[in-house]
């Protein structure tokens, strides 16, 4: 799932893939049970805490 911009507390995470989320019921889910995020960032794979995503919007 693309999402246009991820906001946490320290990073903004723009233009990126979400890996382990298919919809954004299942992204919510993730982050309202403090689930970790993975995403592809320009071709690096990171890990995002899901208790410090403030907000995002998906494409």
């Amino acid at each position: 799932m693309k999402a246009k911009y991820i906001k946490t507390m320290d990073f903004t995470f723009e233009n990126i893939l979400i890996l382990n989320a298919e919809n954004e019921t299942e992204l919510a889910n993730k982050i309202k049970e403090n689930e970790v995020i993975k995403i592809n960032n320009y071709g690096t794979v990171e890990y995002i805490n899901s208790s410090y995503i403030m907000y995002y919007q998906l494409d």
